[in-house]
């Protein structure tokens, strides 16, 4: 979720007399506590948090009061970087020719950001008291890792798409490593669902099936292809 767009839209509704009901279509309950928690923090005092910048003051105050003033600078960093990467397209959505793979590195340089991304949180996440781990996974450093292992299965089956296209025999390293990417989010999905030993299977947003493109395996003389 994209919190400085939440707080535009939500600002926004409030200047135009919205002034008395927000409705919200929330879905999943379970992985969105942080932008409701902002939702109904605005609702409650939308005067606090008027002004453009006032989100990351939101978050560094979250932060703060959930996980302590010595990490909360990098915890407000690292809510300000995902909802950038995660607002940039719905994962509904993405596909592998969203980002390109020739023109400026695009797709590569979105990897590395998000790689970033998931190596800080994980970071943090070593650093916090035993207490503390369990709501940061579930709030903090899933989303990251389930934002990287998505855009790896795409990155790789975009890969895999334009060597097999070319004749090039590495397109078949890059067909394993989407099943690679595959198993690491099965796994990530059952360490979320069965974290506190409480499972989660009842929140659908990490039990949909994930849809790829076509993929290719090319045969030693890149003569021929056989499809996926």
């Amino acid at each position: 979720m994209n919190l400085p767009f939440v707080h535009e839209k939500l600002v926004q509704s409030y200047e135009r007399s919205a002034k008395q009901i927000w409705i919200f279509n929330v879905g999943d309950l379970k992985p969105l506590e942080i932008p409701i928690n902002f939702a109904m923090d605005l609702a409650f005092n939308i005067d606090e948090y008027h002004q453009p910048n006032s989100t990351l003051a939101w978050t560094q105050a979250w932060a703060t009061s959930n996980y302590g003033s010595t990490h909360a600078p990098q915890i407000s960093q690292l809510m300000m970087n995902y909802s950038l990467l995660a607002g940039r397209r719905k994962y509904e959505l993405m596909d592998i020719n969203f980002f390109s793979l020739v023109n400026y590195n695009e797709f590569d340089r979105v990897i590395g950001e998000w790689t970033a991304l998931a190596s800080a949180a994980q970071a943090v996440y070593d650093q916090l008291p035993a207490n503390a781990k369990a709501s940061f996974f579930e709030m903090i450093l899933h989303p990251a890792q389930a934002g990287i292992t998505l855009y790896q299965i795409y990155y790789m089956s975009a890969k895999n798409n334009l060597y097999a296209e070319q004749g090039r025999n590495s397109a078949n390293q890059y067909l394993m490593q989407v099943f690679d990417w595959v198993n690491r989010d099965a796994n990530l999905t059952m360490i979320y669902n069965g974290l506190l030993g409480k499972p989660k299977s009842a929140y659908t947003a990490f039990t949909r099936p994930l849809t790829v493109s076509r993929l290719e395996m090319v045969t030693h003389d890149g003569s021929d292809t056989f499809r996926v």
